[in-house]
This record gives structure tokens, sequence and C-alpha cells, in this order.
């Protein structure tokens, strides 16, 4: 008996230090990466200048497998959605493009809008083979794509051929959100520590 309630409480302990696992989910507005840890990733230089990389809020570096073109919306880049109207990199003529993270990151938000005014899928994926394909109007209809609870080291942005490429914007990164215990862990820890404190009193 004495030996079971040993087991017993070595994998309730085991299960309570060890948390919860990591599942990457699909994120469905900006605000569930800023309440993991998101900061905005800033788009530098002039309008219509070319860039291979930019610098991630964390320290990191973003890099871009093919040269990517900073636009203004309102400006050189006509049109986005919910009254945005700062600066996006547009890939024109492109079919897609393609981050490199320094680190594995745990989430990411951004706005993807086609080049050309009619809707085309635009698909995003991500190293871990998870993909999200959205129907996205080119004329003001930028949509979300994002996702919290990942260890991403790379994502790709690819557009339907026809849209002529694509501009994203407004870029939000979690380096870390870290693994938290769920309640019934944190109950399964306590049950633990309890069998532990009771094998000790029947020694004495």
């Amino acid at each position: 008996m004495k030996k079971l309630l040993v087991i017993f409480s070595a994998v309730l302990l085991l299960t309570a230090f060890s948390g919860s696992a990591l599942a990457l989910t699909w994120a469905t507005s900006m605000a569930e990466i800023y309440a993991a840890g998101g900061l905005d990733v800033a788009i530098p230089g002039n309008e219509y200048d070319f860039m291979s990389s930019i610098a991630d809020p964390f320290g990191g570096t973003i890099t871009f497998d093919k040269p990517v073109e900073k636009r203004i919306v309102g400006s050189s880049w006509t049109t986005w959605s919910h009254g945005y109207t700062g600066p996006v990199l547009a890939a024109i003529d492109q079919t897609s493009v393609r981050l490199d993270f320094d680190y594995a990151i745990f989430g990411w938000g951004m706005y993807v809008e086609p080049n050309n005014f009619d809707f085309f899928d635009i698909t995003v994926g991500l190293s871990d083979g998870s993909t999200s394909t959205k129907l996205v109007e080119g004329f003001a209809g930028a949509e979300f794509f994002g996702f919290t609870d990942g260890a991403i080291n790379w994502l790709e942005i690819s557009a339907d051929p026809d849209a002529f490429g694509f501009a994203f914007g407004e870029m939000v990164m979690a380096k870390e959100g870290g693994v938290v215990p769920e309640p019934t862990t944190v109950i399964l820890f306590g049950l633990g520590l309890l069998g532990l404190g009771a094998m000790k009193r029947r020694k004495k």
C-alpha cells in the first residue's frame, strides 16, 4: 500500500511540475497576441525602401526570403481596413514571402491584403505544419492572421498568383508566453504533497 501511495504521489508531482504543453491556437484578434506579451514590430526606413530584414521588438531579427518594400496606406498603398493608415510591407508581384525568426516565437499577429482589387485566397503557413487560409478583399479588406501558444521558427505568407502580390502590416510578436499550470494541475500538485506528507507521518 505504501509503495502504491509513493508511486501515486510521484506521478501527481510530475504532472504538476510539467504544466500544460504548448498547443498552437489560431487567434481571432490582435488582443490575444497582446495578452500573450506581444509587442509591436516597427517597420523602419522611408516609403519605397526595400528591406531584407527588420529588427524584432525583443532584440532579434526577422529575415525575409525576398526583399519587401515599405509602403504607406493611403499613399503608395491605396487601401487597408479599420481605418489604419500606417506603414506596411509590400511584396508586389510575389506569390509568397517567408519570415524567419532568430528563435522560436510564442505568438504572432498581422493583417494581410492582396494587391489587386478583388477577392483572393491568402494562406499563412507555419513551421509546425499549421496553415490558415482566408478569402481576402484587395480593396480595404485587410484580414487578421495570428496565433498563440506556439513555438514557431518561421511563417510564410502566400497569395493567389492573380492577386499580383500582397502587403502585410500591423505586426505584433510575442517571444515567450510561458507554460501556466491548469487549475486541475494545481489540485493534483496539492494532492501529491498531501500524499508525501502522509508517508512521512507514518514513518515516524
